[in-house]
């Protein structure tokens, strides 16, 4: 008989044991389940925010600075360009976001290097930012040419013929799908790839 307890016991035992533990375990995986769903709203919410503001922008007569060189932005760039906009390294910059945005727009555009219609500005000289590594020219402005509320990471646009600022959009390593997603998109409605 006490053989029979003790079994018994420890069969009520094993499964109490087990159905807390799922339940941790589940309650582990819907909070990082919710955690990776109010992420990914701020990040929907803060693309929308700088999409609704971002499209009004018309960039007016801006210099580029190269090494020790300045130049008018529309003797540097031809129109229909997409822009990789790196912050300034005194707003507490993501070095890696900076990686990550030139990094994706290396794999979309085969011709990335030599293509007049993709260029790298800066806002105020990042010494990071080195050509040989990244293999394409690095510009940068004095004055943020962007009225956004987050300077402190990278942001893709494309200036239009009309010399309008379209499409912005801030590239994150936690989305992929959506850096992957804008950047056929931008290929597809202007042809950065073919030119």
């Amino acid at each position: 008989m006490k053989k029979i307890l003790l079994c018994l016991s420890i069969c009520i035992l094993v499964c109490v044991a087990g159905f807390v533990c799922g339940n941790c375990w589940r309650k582990n995986k819907m909070q990082v389940s919710i955690n990776s769903v109010i992420g990914e709203k701020r990040f929907l919410e803060d693309y929308f925010d700088i999409s609704l503001s971002g499209n009004v922008l018309i960039l007016d007569s801006t210099n580029l600075i190269r090494k020790e060189e300045t130049k008018n932005i529309f003797d540097v760039i031809e129109l229909l360009c997409l822009i990789i906009y790196t912050p300034s390294m005194d707003e507490n910059v993501c070095m890696s976001c900076i990686n990550y945005a030139i990094q994706e727009v290396k794999k979309k555009f085969t011709d990335y290097s030599f293509n007049r219609h993709i260029c790298i500005i800066s806002v105020r000289k990042n010494p990071e930012l080195k050509e040989r590594i990244i293999k394409k020219k690095c510009y940068y402005v004095e004055e943020n040419i962007l009225g956004v509320s987050k300077k402190n990471v990278p942001y893709y646009f494309v200036i239009d013929e009309n010399r309008n600022i379209n499409d912005l959009f801030i590239p994150n390593s936690s989305f992929k799908s959506y850096t992957d997603t804008y950047l056929k998109r931008i290929d597809l409605k202007y042809g950065i790839n073919d030119m």
